[in-house]
């Protein structure tokens, strides 16, 4: 068995290592990271999340790239995500990514289905339907990359986060969060589960 990743970078090396390279890398390293948050075996991660994990990336994908939806946890994670090309750990992340963010909680939660893709369209009514039901929980928005932590992505998740609880507040009792996921916290969860 190998060891644990010991630092921010050299988990982003275990990922790069393990990655389908055939695959978009964006695409890779949400399952990754979704992987780490649930605790599943990464030896096994595209079969445990074959059926959870949706691609939304593309044309109109209302600010949305990647939705997981784990009906047995009673989870969603929605994902936003952003790999620079750039070394990890280097840079600031695009704050733009944020409003992309606040795009995916306003079209999930509250937009109108009108000029979606079929596929935009049937997550968002799948959702909708969970959270009326109370079969979820936990929602989280994430937004997901491989630079620094940023104060100001913070700043802009905070008021994302404020905006996505109150269009939930009379509708659903679910914990509605938004979360910066960067190496530095994949590895955390690393941790606590080796732990």
């Amino acid at each position: 068995m190998s060891s644990s990743p010991s630092s921010a970078s050299t988990l982003w090396e275990e990922f790069n290592a393990r990655r389908n390279t055939a695959a978009p890398i964006e695409r890779e390293f949400a399952l990754y990271a979704i992987a780490k948050r649930l605790e599943l075996d990464m030896s096994n991660v595209d079969v445990d999340l074959s059926e959870h994990l949706v691609i939304t990336d593309g044309g109109n994908d209302k600010g949305c790239d990647y939705v997981c939806i784990d009906p047995d946890q009673g989870q969603i994670f929605v994902i936003q995500s952003y790999i620079s090309l750039d070394p990890p750990l280097t840079r600031d992340p695009k704050l733009n990514k944020t409003h992309q963010l606040r795009q995916a909680v306003n079209w999930l939660l509250l937009g109108d289905f009108t000029n979606m893709r079929p596929e935009t369209k049937s997550i968002a009514e799948l959702v909708r339907q969970l959270m009326e039901n109370d079969s979820i929980t936990n929602l989280e928005f994430w937004y997901l990359h491989n630079q620094l932590h940023d104060t100001n992505v913070n700043s802009e998740l905070d008021a994302i986060q404020n905006l996505g609880r109150e269009l939930i507040e009379d509708k659903s009792t679910a914990t509605l969060a938004t979360r910066q996921v960067t190496l530095t916290e994949i590895l955390q969860w690393q941790k606590t589960l080796d732990d």
